[in-house]
């Protein structure tokens, strides 16, 4: 798939581990807004970064 093309180029190191996971779940998110999926569960540390880029794919930005 598309997001998983590009959350491979991320890459993951000692330093980059958390930002790859992020990266990913960012992909993901924005997967799912696109295929018309309106709920979903998130982890509280990635609430406030999934619910900012929904809300901006939502509006168009």
């Amino acid at each position: 798939m598309e997001w998983e093309a590009k959350a491979a180029q991320g890459g993951t190191t000692a330093t980059g581990a958390s930002a790859g996971r992020s990266r990913v779940t960012t992909l993901i998110s924005e997967f799912l807004v696109k295929e018309g999926i309106d709920s979903v569960s998130l982890t509280p540390d990635s609430v406030m970064k999934i619910t900012v880029k929904v809300t901006e794919m939502e509006r168009g930005f």
